[in-house]
């Protein structure tokens, strides 16, 4: 007899340019992920960010619920640290500018249910 297997917690993936530089963009990304963070906190949500110019593990906890992927401004790290974020499934992911875009067919291919957020 198996047992019942329990049901994967909701996950967010969000794939963003970066939250600790100084300027506007940054500064939406911090506030988005604040409310992001928030949402997770309240509904049992796992929240990951994928940065592409912010240092590894780099974290806030006004703004993160735990330490982001960054990836140093080094755009192949980007790539493969954010195909790496979907190997674990998601049910949302943030795409935080148009230029990651070409990643975008990978995540429409391991879950073509997920919703994607340009």
């Amino acid at each position: 007899m198996t047992k019942p297997s329990r049901p994967r917690a909701k996950r967010i993936v969000m794939w963003l340019p970066g939250l600790s530089e100084h300027g506007g963009i940054a500064r939406h990304n911090r506030t988005f992920c604040k409310a992001v963070s928030q949402y997770a906190r309240e509904h049992d949500v796992t929240v990951d960010v994928v940065s592409l110019r912010d240092p590894r593990d780099y974290f806030d906890p006004d703004f993160l619920t735990h330490p982001l992927i960054g990836c140093e401004g080094k755009s192949i790290r980007f790539g493969l640290s954010a195909l790496r974020s979907l190997l674990r499934g998601f049910d949302l992911l943030v795409v935080g500018v148009v230029d990651f875009g070409p990643l975008v067919p990978a995540a429409r291919l391991r879950n073509p249910r997920a919703r994607i957020l340009s």
